[in-house]
């Protein structure tokens, strides 16, 4: 396979809507005047979790409604914490806010005792975790019962909400953000500190890939205004900051990748399923996404309203975007213009947007590829998508049964040949 070209993401993340288009689901359902606060995909990406400040709504990836969790809670509650949806690892949970939530029926299961919303899983699925309430370490709730089963305590260490330890995919390590300038890795059985990296910067939160041996994060640098590349400092005429997105490998201790100065501040980061970009909003309403291995900026899309909310499906083909308030008149503005755009799918009266993250035939091979699918199948599949037979293709994978191919799969394989197809239509 070819490797991911500057155009992957100049024109397709642009594939959103520029006009208002017919609900074709009961998405609607989630009340209009009720603001969205998290989504996030199912691990199979054949389901939707989206939160509003009480409630969870799941849908199938075509948007039918499959269950929904609705409370009574007052936004004057001081302890109330908004039900964020976190899907466990084997997709037959949720964590929302305290709660753990039986994702078939979308109906509590068990109850915990934590101060601080559930915000990750154990990788096994075994436990829901949270902040500890005295900022010392994280609580494992069981996902069974909801009872307290661990406590790690962070030795000589205290983190607040907005630098919550984040697990590594296999479950041994947290990396966290402490003060504004200090990488903090930490084994997750005995709470000791592991490793300490200083920058000469602010910086972010880290998010790990996929293979925990890599973090991104984004930083900013104080500099005077005149500075190339800088952003002016607000009220403060003579300085400004430099902004960048960083890979840094947590192995050999050093940033590997540093993108090019960027125009706004990141808002949070997410890895694609394969590690090979990084994506998320820049300032209020608009998604870039950078080439992990370069950070060669591949793409932005701008929206009509800010968002509040995103998350790229499991397979890559499908990036959800939750807006808050919308202008009387949906419209997408196009930063370029080269830029095509591509209908694929509003919701919730254009306050959710289903976009493609990329669009080419390399791309399409690449989620292919993610799917994991029968080798034969996989073959064939690759063959068809390289001899840009891509009618065959759609028609194929539309009469293919849940059994041949998992519908996450196909829902994101399908968005993306539509989308190539749309391109190539005059």
């Amino acid at each position: 396979m070819k490797p991911l070209g500057s155009t992957l993401l100049t024109v397709a993340l642009l594939v959103s809507l520029m006009v208002t288009l017919d609900e074709t689901t009961h998405a609607g359902l989630i009340p209009s005047d009720a603001d969205l606060s998290a989504i996030q995909w199912s691990p199979d990406g054949s389901k939707l979790a989206i939160s509003t400040f009480s409630d969870v709504y799941v849908y199938d990836e075509d948007f039918r409604l499959l269950g929904q969790y609705l409370t009574d809670a007052s936004p004057s509650d001081p302890n109330h914490v908004r039900p964020n949806p976190r899907w466990s690892p084997d997709g037959t949970r949720i964590a929302a806010g305290r709660m753990i939530l039986d994702a078939a029926t979308v109906t509590p299961s068990s109850t915990t005792d934590s101060i601080f919303p559930l915000g990750q899983w154990s990788p096994d699925g075994r436990y829901a975790i949270s902040l500890a309430a005295d900022y010392r370490g994280t609580e494992w709730y069981d996902a069974q019962t909801g009872t307290l089963a661990r406590k790690v305590v962070f030795r000589d260490l205290i983190v607040s909400v907005t630098q919550f330890p984040f697990l590594s995919p296999d479950g041994t390590r947290f990396v966290s953000r402490v003060g504004n300038d200090l990488l903090t890795i930490l084994d997750a059985v005995t709470g000791e500190t592991l490793s300490e990296t200083d920058f000469p910067y602010e910086v972010s939160p880290f998010v790990w890939d996929n293979t925990g041996t890599r973090v991104a994060f984004w930083s900013y640098e104080n500099t005077l205004a005149s500075t190339p590349g800088s952003i002016p400092q607000t009220g403060n005429t003579g300085r400004g900051y430099l902004v960048y997105v960083h890979i840094m490998d947590v192995v050999k201790n050093q940033v590997i990748v540093k993108s090019a100065p960027i125009s706004n501040y990141p808002r949070w980061l997410q890895w694609s399923n394969d590690d090979s970009m990084i994506i998320g909003p820049l300032g209020d309403n608009s998604i870039r996404a950078w080439e992990s291995s370069t950070g060669e900026l591949l793409g932005e899309a701008s929206f009509p309203g800010e968002i509040v909310a995103s998350d790229i499906s499991p397979f890559g083909g499908r990036y959800a975007v939750a807006l808050g308030a919308l202008p009387p008149l949906l419209a997408m503005a196009q930063t370029s213009g080269n830029m095509t755009a591509y209908p694929l799918q509003t919701q919730l009266e254009g306050r959710l947007q289903i976009v493609v993250p990329a669009f080419s035939n390399d791309y399409l091979q690449r989620v292919t590829a993610n799917c994991d699918l029968q080798p034969a199948l996989e073959r064939s599949l690759m063959r068809e998508v390289g001899n840009d037979t891509l009618e065959a293709f759609t028609e194929r994978l539309t009469n293919m049964t849940d059994s041949q191919i998992p519908p996450g799969c196909r829902a994101d394989l399908l968005a993306v040949a539509t989308a190539l197809q749309a391109q190539a239509t005059p």
